[in-house]
């Protein structure tokens, strides 16, 4: 990954790729269809407009986007993007998927959206948010003191490594915005796991964002994660007397 913030967007793009994606142009590579779901109504000069942004990369021109065009009258929301990745995601917790909307349109962006682990468990916005929760559910059901969750004693990390398919994808999702131009590579670095979505959109120097899923189970969430506590320190219990 280059280091200067002077690159040129095409060297940044290609650099982010691995050199088996950057071949020739006149490789016969079979077409494969990426579908954008759009979030806001698209004319036909809307759409020819973010097609040429997209064709700047020709490097992989074999990545062919399939616009899946939004039919009402009013843009879609975040909540919307939420329900439309579900719908796609089958049951595969780490799906990702491509977006656009209103604001695509006007900066010639795509929104990538994919539940990332790090941003939604294990950063530190992520910890002081669990804790917090857990804290009141401990204090509202009367519980004792060996189910305190403390963040800093290093297995917090632990209990929800045992949680995370129940958080990833579940909770909500995170998702940035990147260059429409970056689409290709980008595609092709997740779909072969050479970069996760937090570095692409960081590489790109924008930022992550999330959505809550408004149907999410906090409660029995921390059910588990209250069993999960006690397993790890009935554990512990049995390693003192062994």
């Amino acid at each position: 990954m280059p280091s200067s913030n002077d690159a040129s967007p095409s060297d940044t793009q290609e650099a982010t790729l691995p050199a088996s994606l950057t071949m020739s142009v006149n490789r016969e590579i079979p077409p494969q269809t990426v579908p954008i779901y759009c979030l806001t109504k698209l004319s036909s000069e809307d759409e020819s407009a973010y097609r040429n942004e997209i064709e700047k990369d020709q490097e992989l021109a074999w990545v062919q986007p399939e616009f899946k065009h939004w039919e009402q009258e009013t843009n879609g929301t975040l909540d919307d993007m939420y329900h439309k990745w579900t719908e796609t995601s089958a049951d595969s917790p780490c799906h990702f998927a491509f977006f656009i909307d209103h604001e695509s349109l006007a900066n010639h962006s795509i929104i990538i959206a994919q539940p990332d682990a790090y941003t939604m468990l294990f950063s530190n916005d992520a910890q002081k948010g669990v804790h917090a929760n857990f804290s009141a559910y401990i204090e509202r059901r009367q519980l004792g003191a060996d189910t305190t969750l403390n963040v800093s004693d290093g297995r917090y990390e632990g209990y929800l490594e045992d949680l995370i398919d129940d958080v990833l994808g579940k909770r909500g999702l995170t998702f940035g915005r990147v260059p429409a131009e970056a689409f290709r590579g980008i595609w092709c670095n997740l779909d072969i796991a050479n970069m996760d979505m937090s570095e692409l959109v960081d590489f790109h120097k924008s930022n992550l964002e999330s959505v809550e899923n408004p149907q999410w189970d906090q409660e029995a969430f921390m059910e588990k994660l209250e069993g999960v506590i006690r397993k790890y320190a009935e554990a512990e219990v049995g390693e003192d007397v062994s």
